[in-house]
C-alpha cells in the first residue's frame, strides 16, 4: 500500500490530514530525502558539466525550486501538525528524523556547486537586465542565506557548523516540549466560588467546562468546581476581573514562571541556545550572534537597534511610570491598602478603565460574536482587494472537526478565478494546540510548480486562533484584542493569497525581512481604528 503521505508529495495534493497514521511519517520523510539526494546529485552533474553559456535561471533555480519542493512541503506538514494535534507519537517521529531533514538541508545550502551557480548569475555584467526584480531578490537572499549557512566555510568548520545547527534544532524542540508541557502540568480546581469572585458568567462556564473534561462530571458555571490553567482564555480574565488576590497571584506566578522548574526547566536550554548560538555566529565571522542575525533583516546594524530601543525607553518608561503611579493611587483609592503587585496592575488597571470611561469588556464582547467577526473580517476583505470567500468544507481532510477549510476567489477578475484556499482552526485545545494566533504556510503560490490541471500552484494556509470553545451550544464572544489579533493574523494570510510572485521562493513567508513581515498585518490591522469597520459601513474606511 503506498505511503498516504508520499503520495500526497508525489500528487502535490494537500495533505491527508484525518487518513494518514504517525506510522506513515518517518518513511515518508525518509523517501523524500532519498528522492532528494538523487535530485541534488543530478544537478550538480549537470551544473559541473555546463558551461557559461548554458548557465542561466531555468537550469539553476528553477531546478532548485522543483527538487526542493517535496521535502520542504513534507517538513512544513510536520512543523504545523507539531503546533495543532501535538502528541507523543508525532513529537517521536519528528525528533527521529529531524536530524535527517537538517542534514539533507545543510547538504543542499553548502553544495560548492549550487553555491557557486548562483554566485556565477549573480554576478553577470547584465544581471539588472538578464532577471526580473523578482528573479535579482531570489538570486541575492539565496547567496546570502547559503552564505550564512555555511556554503564559504571549509570542510572542517563545515562540520562543527553543522554539529551546532543539528544541535540547536534540537534545543529548539526541546524548548517548545517543555514550555507546553510545563502549561498543560499546571491547573488548580477550585471548589469555593468566593475565590473567583468578579469572573463574568461565561468566564466561570468555561472554566467548568474544563472541569467537566478534567473528570468532574457535576461541574455547572453556577455551582463549580471551576479549573484553572495557564491558557490564554482563562489566564487574561482572571487577572483582569477576578477580585480574590490570592487566586491571582497563584496564577501570576504560575504564568512567569512557566519552564522554569524540573522536569520541564528551560533554563539550561536557553542557556545552551546563547552559548550556541554565539560560537555559530563566531564561525561565520561575526562578533555576536546579533550582527549575524540582521544580515537578512532590513535593519542595518545592531548599533542602530539599540538606538532605537534606547529612545523608546527614554521616552516611554516616564509615561509608564506614571500611568503605574496612577493606576496605583485609584487603587489605594478604593480599598487597597498594600503596595501595587505584579497580579494586581491588570485587576486595577481594568478597574481604573472602567471608572473613568464606562468601559467594561463583558458587556463589550457580546457585540463581537465570532460568526459574525469572521463575516465582518471577510467583508472588509472583498471590499478592500475584491475577494470572496467561500466555504469549501469536505473538499479537503482536516486534522480536528472543528476545522474549516475555505475558498478564495478573486471577483475582480474575469470567471472569479480561485486564488488560493485555507484552513481555519478557531478553538483552543489544551496539550494539543500552541497557545496564541498564528498563520502556517501549508503551500506557497508558484508557477514552476504548475501542474497539467493548474498553470500555477495556488497558495494555502492555516489560520488558527485560541478562540474558547462555545460552552453548551451558545456562539462564542470575543474580545476587542481577540478581534485585532485575528485581523493581524489574517493580514498575514493575505499577503500569501494576494502575491503575484512567480515563485515560492519570492512567495513565501521568509522571502520578507523578518522586521517587514509584519506590514501586510499592521496595514489591516489599520482598519480596526475606523468606525466603518466596526459598524460594517466598509464606504467609510
Amino acid at each position: 500500500m503506498v505511503n498516504p503521505l508520499t503520495r500526497c508529495m508525489e500528487d502535490y495534493c494537500l495533505p491527508p490530514y484525518a487518513t494518514f497514521h504517525t506510522d506513515d511519517i518517518v518513511p515518508a520523510v525518509r523517501t523524500a530525502l532519498a528522492e532528494y539526494a538523487l535530485d541534488l546529485n543530478a544537478l550538480e552533474d549537470d551544473l559541473m558539466d555546463a558551461g557559461e553559456s548554458n548557465l542561466c535561471w531555468e537550469s539553476v533555480m528553477d531546478r532548485l525550486e522543483i527538487i526542493d519542493d517535496p521535502l520542504r512541503r513534507i517538513s512544513m506538514f510536520l512543523e504545523h501538525l507539531r503546533s495543532v494535534v501535538d502528541s507523543p507519537d508525532l513529537r517521536a517521529a519528528d525528533a527521529e528524523i529531524q536530524p535527517e531533514i537538517l542534514a539533507m538541508n545543510n547538504r543542499r545550502d553548502q553544495s560548492d556547486v549550487v553555491f557557486q551557480a548562483m554566485q556565477r548569475l549573480r554576478s553577470r555584467a547584465d544581471f539588472n537586465t538578464a532577471f526580473t526584480t523578482e528573479q535579482q531578490r531570489i538570486l541575492t537572499r539565496k547567496v546570502l542565506h547559503a552564505t550564512l549557512n555555511g556554503a564559504a566555510l571549509g570542510p572542517c568548520v563545515k562540520e562543527r557548523f553543522n554539529e551546532i545547527s543539528v544541535r540547536l534544532e534540537t534545543l529548539k524542540m526541546k524548548f517548545s516540549e517543555n514550555l507546553m508541557d510545563a502549561m498543560n502540568a499546571f491547573s488548580r480546581i477550585v471548589h469555593d466560588k468566593h475565590e473567583l469572585q468578579g469572573l463574568s458568567d461565561a468566564t466561570l462556564a468555561h472554566l467548568a467546562q474544563n472541569a467537566v473534561a478534567d473528570g468532574h462530571k457535576e461541574a455547572t458555571a453556577a455551582t463549580g468546581p471551576w479549573k484553572l490553567s495557564l491558557e490564554y482564555p482563562v489566564y487574561m480574565p482572571v487577572m483582569k476581573q477576578c477580585s480574590h488576590r490570592h487566586t491571582r497571584e497563584i496564577l501570576f506566578r504560575a504564568f512567569v514562571t512557566t519552564a522554569s522548574t524540573p522536569p520541564f526547566d528551560n533554563s539550561p536550554v536557553v542557556q545552551e541556545m546563547l552559548e550556541l548560538r554565539q560560537a555559530r555566529a563566531q564561525l561565520l565571522g561575526f562578533q555576536t550572534y546579533a550582527e549575524l542575525s540582521l544580515q537578512d533583516k532590513m535593519a542595518p546594524s545592531v548599533e542602530v537597534v539599540e538606538d532605537m530601543l534606547n529612545d523608546l525607553r527614554d521616552k516611554c518608561l516616564p509615561l509608564s511610570k506614571a500611568e503605574l503611579d496612577e493606576v496605583e493611587a485609584f487603587a489605594n483609592a478604593h480599598g487597597h491598602i498594600s503596595r501595587l503587585e505584579h497580579w494586581d496592575t491588570a485587576y486595577w488597571s481594568e478597574a481604573l478603565r472602567k471608572a473613568r470611561f464606562d468601559v467594561d469588556d463583558e458587556l463589550i464582547n457580546p457585540y463581537f460574536p465570532f460568526p459574525r467577526v469572521l463575516e465582518g473580517v471577510f467583508q472588509l476583505a472583498s471590499h478592500l482587494f475584491g475577494l470572496h470567500f467561500e466555504a469549501a468544507d469536505g473538499q479537503e481532510e482536516i486534522w480536528h472537526p472543528d476545522v474549516r477549510f475555505i475558498q478564495v476567489r478573486d471577483m475582480d477578475e474575469p470567471d472569479t478565478p480561485v486564488v488560493g484556499h485555507f484552513y481555519l482552526d478557531p478553538y483552543a485545545r489544551p496539550c494539543q494546540k500552541n497557545i496564541g494566533t498564528w498563520c502556517d504556510a501549508i503551500a506557497y503560490r508558484s508557477k514552476v510548480l504548475r501542474t497539467d490541471k493548474a498553470p500555477v500552484r495556488l497558495p494555502v494556509f492555516c489560520l488558527a486562533l485560541n478562540q474558547t470553545p462555545p460552552v453548551d451550544s451558545t456562539t462564542g464572544l470575543m474580545s476587542i484584542d481577540d478581534v485585532l489579533s485575528l485581523v493581524h493574523m489574517f493580514g498575514h494570510g493575505l499577503r500569501m493569497l494576494l502575491t503575484t510572485a512567480d515563485y515560492s521562493a519570492a512567495s513565501s513567508m521568509d522571502a520578507v525581512e523578518w522586521d517587514a513581515i509584519d506590514i501586510p498585518s499592521q496595514f489591516l490591522s489599520h482598519f480596526c481604528d475606523r468606525r466603518g469597520s466596526w459598524r460594517g459601513d466598509l464606504s467609510k474606511t
